[in-house]
């Protein structure tokens, strides 16, 4: 430090005097000598005596070391800084910081519980000439746990809106479970976690994505890769209709038949956009009378257009089953 290094040339000059004014002594004036003598111990005195002062430094981290193996610190709730009370030269002392003391607390031999922990300046690290007085906070709890693994279940997590008449129709997690790794209480304390946000805005198709897993409690840890493969399929969104009064045709369309009734009513699922734009006629419902005896019943079949057969499904029929008589 500045004055530190002024000191020095000052002393440094100090004994040069001392040097001279004793070859003087013994081989010149000696009276004279004696005075100048005792002038320079004064001159050396008043400069080597340096005011002292004393400062609190706020926020000093405390770092805690030696934890055995296997064991975790559970609790959030301890010291993980004191302000520290110190004394020594001004120039010293106001050219000091925070950053430049270590508080450091040896857990070598702690035991899993509920522990008191004593802060005391003999663990603190300082700098030369700094004497420290005091610490506060001067003791700390700790609760030491053992560290445990545990398999919990993974959820995809989605934020934004599928553009309109679309929506999600399946969503798979690869892997579905991992391990998390921490204190036995925090991780007993987690059932599932989720992925990072996923956002489902303007998707109208399937896609996929990697993400990173989304461990609230930072002192947990994923055991292996943290990146996980979420696969979200899209499709447009799928509705019920029902057509009444569907035609029913006879096949082959030259025999002579009577039905009853003449038409059905039709329970459609399929894609918004085909139900939507679907009329009537373009169902039709079809019996084929070849092989039926001279009356008796049988089941319609729902003909659709050929475009959208895959598409749509024909979840009802009313009535299910129709009379048919041949004609003579």
């Amino acid at each position: 430090m500045q004055l530190w290094h002024k000191l020095s040339e000052v002393f440094s000059i100090i004994a040069t005097m001392l040097t001279h004014l004793l070859r003087q002594y013994f081989y010149e004036d000696k009276s004279l000598t004696l005075i100048s003598l005792i002038i320079a111990i004064v001159l050396w005195g008043a400069v080597s005596k340096q005011e002292t002062i004393s400062n609190t430094l706020l926020g000093v981290p405390i770092d805690y070391i030696d934890l055995p193996p296997g064991l975790d610190i559970a609790n959030d709730d301890f010291a993980r800084s004191a302000n520290i009370r110190v004394k020594g030269p001004k120039d010293t002392i106001e050219a000091l910081r925070s950053d430049l003391l270590a508080i450091k607390i040896s857990l070598s031999t702690t035991k899993p519980g509920e522990r008191v922990i004593a802060l005391t300046t003999s663990d603190v690290t300082n700098p030369p000439n700094v004497e420290i007085v005091s610490l506060e906070p001067q003791r700390t709890r700790l609760t030491i746990e053992p560290i445990i693994e545990r398999q919990v279940k993974v959820n995809a997590r989605f934020t934004g809106k599928i553009s309109d008449d679309y929506e999600s129709t399946a969503v798979s997690v690869n892997p579905s479970t991992v391990n998390i790794r921490g204190a036995e209480s925090r991780v007993k304390n987690i059932d599932e976690i989720t992925t990072e946000p996923i956002s489902l805005s303007g998707h109208r198709s399937n896609f996929v994505e990697s993400l990173n897993l989304d461990v609230r409690d930072p002192k947990v840890n994923v055991v292996g890769s943290p990146t996980i493969e979420v696969r979200v399929e899209i499709g447009q969104i799928r509705i019920e209709r029902e057509l009444t009064n569907v035609p029913i045709h006879i096949t082959p369309s030259t025999e002579k038949v009577t039905i009853t009734p003449v038409t059905v009513t039709v329970q459609l699922e399929g894609r918004k956009s085909f139900i939507e734009n679907l009329s009537p006629p373009d169902v039709s419902a079809m019996i084929d009378v070849k092989d039926l005896p001279d009356s008796g019943v049988a089941t319609p079949k729902i003909n659709l257009p050929p475009g959208i057969i895959n598409a749509i499904t024909v979840k009802k029929v009313e009535p299910e089953q129709i009379f048919v008589k041949k004609q003579r």
